[in-house]
């Protein structure tokens, strides 16, 4: 397993009950709004050095799963998630990915037009497949299954306006 990595961007992290907002800048980690000197040094497999300031704990990486991760440290267990910001935007906009009790819909999260549709009604999709592009503030967003599923309906076409919350896609 590669080094748990962080591209430059924001992200919301949840480790047991504590959740806090992380920004990665070329290098440089801010938790809130404060500098952190935090460092993340391999070892060997899914072992790890995490340097927090001039605290030293040792690190180890369970499992991944998506966002998930069940970490090891200092020999305590501990469960966290990560978010990057676009998940954290379609979760805002009602679009939630994976788990049970994900939505058998898909709205528009914001107005925009419909530029392609690249499903049918009765297709089988998988989570993460491309469901259509939508153009919003001149950038194209391509709306992805949140889970496996069937398609029932799709209710717009290409070129069509649409507003924000309009329903685009159902599953069954």
């Amino acid at each position: 397993m590669a080094a748990p990595a962080l591209s430059n961007g924001s992200y919301r992290v949840v480790v047991g009950d504590t959740t806090f907002d992380l920004t990665v800048h070329n290098g440089t980690l801010r938790l809130g709004d404060a500098a952190a000197d935090v460092r993340l040094e391999p070892v060997s497999g899914q072992q790890y050095v995490l340097l927090v300031g001039p605290k030293v704990h040792r690190l180890v990486v369970e499992g991944r799963d998506g966002g998930a991760l069940t970490l090891w440290i200092d020999g305590q267990r501990v469960e966290a998630s990560v978010k990057d910001e676009r998940t954290l935007l379609m979760e805002r906009f009602g679009m939630q990915a994976g788990g049970g009790g994900a939505s058998k819909e898909v709205k528009a999260p914001m107005p925009g037009l419909v530029l392609a549709v690249h499903v049918a009604a009765g297709d089988a999709v998988e989570a993460g497949q491309r469901l259509l592009v939508l153009e919003a503030m001149k950038m194209e967003n391509e709306l992805k299954a949140a889970q496996a599923g069937t398609v029932a309906k799709i209710l717009v076409a290409p070129g069509e306006a649409v507003g924000k919350g309009t329903l685009l896609v159902t599953f069954s």
